[in-house]
C-alpha cells in the first residue's frame, strides 16, 4: 500500500544468479578448449617451472555444478604451460657466471709504465726458463780445443811421418840391386874422403866414377844424373832429386820414427830430422861421425823431444837403402851452439842433436822449447838386434813443453772460469727458488 516508491525490491535467489552466469562460463570453457595446446617444455625445465610457479588451487564451490568443475580443471592444466613459457631461462652454473661477469666487467685503465713492465715480465720469464748457459759451454769448448790441439796435430804429424817412412822403405825395396849397391858405395867413398882414409871396397864398386856431391848422395836416380864432372852432377840432375829422404831413424825408447833429409834448413826440420851436411853420411866407416838434427818443442809435432830420456845402453838405428846401421848410446852432453865439434874421430859414431836450455836441478838435460843450448846424445856402432828394438817400450810422457805449456795453462784457466760460471748460476738459481718458496708461504 505504500505505493510504487515504497515498494521493496525482492532479491533474486542465489541459484538464479548462478543460472544466469552459467551460459557465460560455458562459452569461456568452449573458447579455452578451442585454443591450441601449448608445446610442452623439456621434462626437466617443465617440472622445475611447474614446481616454482604452480599456485595453490582454489576449491570450487559445491553449487557451481559439473560445468564449472570441468572449466577449472582445464584452466588448471593450461596455467602451468603459460607459466613455463613466461618463465626465464635457467641460470648458468657458477663458473660460467663468473666468466660472464668477468667479461662484462670494465677493465680499469693502467698506467703506461705498468703495462710496459707487465709486458716485459711476460716476455722475460720464458726466456729465463729456456736460456742455456752459452758462455760456460763456449769456454769449455775452447779450453778442450786448446788442450787437444797439440795432441791432435802431433798424431797427424806421426801419421805423415809413418807414411813417409813407408814410402822410403818401398822405394828401397823396389830399387835395382846394382843401383842400390852403387849408391851405398858412393856414400862410403864420401865418408872415406871426409875422414881421411881409403875405402878400397867402395872404390872397387864405383870404379873411376867421381864421388857424387852431397845433395844427390843416397838418392835413387842419382846414377842417371852423374856425369864425368861434379859440376854436371850438381846441375839439373841433382836438382831433380834434391829434397828426397836419404833414410829414416828409429829410436824405440824415445818414441822416434821419422825420415832423414839432406841439410838442416827450416823446411827440412819441419818435415823430420836433418843430416848435418859437413858430417859423415849415415852409412858408417872407419873414421865417421854422423850428426842427425831434429827440433824439440814444436807445438804441432814431436821430432827429437824424446831424446832426453835416452841414457847409456839405449839403442837407435838409421835405415838407409835397405841397410840398418844400429848405435848404442854411450852418453850425452850440453854445449853452446858454437861448441859442437863435427870433426870425425876414430870409430863409427852417430850423434843426435836437438835444442835445449841451460840445465838446472829440476831439468838436468834442460827444458824443451828454448834453443840457447844444444843437447848431444852420442852412440857407437853396434849389432842390430830386431828383438831388442821390438821389446823396448817408449818412455815419453805427456806432451808438455815450453811451447805447449802456455796453451795448456790458458785452457786450464778457461775451464776453471767455465766451472765458476756454472757454479754461480747454480747458486743463483737455488737462491731464487728458495725466495719464491718463502714468498708463497
Amino acid at each position: 500500500m505504500a505505493g510504487s516508491s515504497g515498494r521493496k525490491r525482492l532479491k533474486a535467489p542465489a541459484h538464479a544468479k548462478h543460472a544466469a552466469s552459467q551460459p557465460q562460463r560455458d562459452a569461456g570453457a568452449r573458447s579455452a578448449a578451442r585454443k591450441p595446446t601449448p608445446r610442452r617444455p623439456e621434462p626437466e625445465i617443465a617440472s622445475a617451472a611447474r614446481a616454482a610457479s604452480r599456485p595453490t588451487p582454489r576449491k570450487a564451490s559445491a553449487p557451481l555444478g559439473a560445468a564449472r568443475s570441468a572449466n577449472a580443471e582445464q584452466a588448471a592444466e593450461a596455467r602451468p604451460a603459460r607459466a613455463a613459457q613466461a618463465a626465464p631461462a635457467p641460470a648458468p652454473t657458477q663458473p660460467a657466471a663468473d666468466a660472464q661477469a668477468a667479461a662484462k666487467a670494465p677493465v680499469p685503465p693502467q698506467p703506461e709504465n705498468a703495462v710496459l713492465r707487465a709486458g716485459h715480465r711476460k716476455k722475460a720469464r720464458p726466456q729465463a726458463r729456456t736460456r742455456r748457459p752459452v758462455l760456460p759451454l763456449l769456454l769449455v769448448a775452447v779450453g778442450l780445443l786448446m788442450c787437444l790441439a797439440p795432441v791432435v796435430l802431433n798424431l797427424y804429424a806421426q801419421y805423415q811421418a809413418a807414411t813417409n817412412v813407408t814410402t822410403v822403405t818401398d822405394a828401397a825395396e823396389g830399387m835395382d840391386e846394382g843401383e842400390r849397391q852403387w849408391l851405398l858405395a858412393q856414400a862410403s867413398a864420401y865418408n872415406a874422403r871426409l875422414g881421411g882414409y881409403e875405402d878400397t871396397q867402395a872404390q872397387e864398386v864405383i870404379g873411376e866414377a867421381e864421388i857424387l856431391p852431397y845433395d844427390v848422395q843416397l838418392v835413387a836416380g842419382a846414377e842417371d844424373a852423374t856425369a864425368t864432372s861434379a859440376d854436371t852432377a850438381a846441375g839439373s840432375g841433382a836438382a831433380s832429386v834434391t829434397g828426397r829422404a836419404m833414410g829414416w831413424i828409429e829410436c824405440p825408447r824415445a818414441g822416434i820414427t821419422t825420415t832423414v833429409y839432406h841439410g838442416v834448413s827450416e823446411t827440412v826440420l819441419s818435415a823430420g830430422a836433418g843430416h848435418q851436411p859437413e858430417t859423415s853420411l849415415p852409412v858408417g866407416g872407419q873414421r865417421s861421425h854422423c850428426f842427425l838434427t831434429g827440433h824439440s818443442g814444436l807445438y804441432r809435432q814431436r821430432v827429437f823431444d824424446g831424446i832426453r830420456v835416452l841414457e847409456a845402453g839405449d839403442v837407435f838405428a838409421v835405415h838407409v837403402l835397405g841397410e840398418v846401421y844400429a848405435y848404442r848410446v854411450t852418453g850425452w852432453e850440453i854445449v853452446d851452439p858454437s861448441g859442437v865439434d863435427v870433426t870425425p874421430g876414430d870409430g863409427d859414431v852417430c850423434t843426435l842433436v836437438t835444442c835445449t836450455t841451460t840445465p838446472d836441478a829440476w831439468n838436468p838435460k834442460g827444458r824443451i822449447g828454448v834453443n840457447d843450448k844444444r843437447l848431444l846424445v852420442h852412440g857407437e856402432r853396434c849389432e842390430y838386434d830386431p828383438a831388442e828394438f821390438a821389446s823396448t817400450a817408449p818412455d815419453v810422457g805427456v806432451y808438455v813443453n815450453d811451447n805447449t805449456r802456455p796453451l795448456i795453462i790458458a785452457a786450464a784457466v778457461l775451464l776453471a772460469t767455465a766451472a765458476g760460471v756454472l757454479v754461480r748460476k747454480k747458486i743463483t738459481a737455488s737462491r731464487k727458488a728458495a725466495n719464491r718458496k718463502t714468498t708463497e708461504v
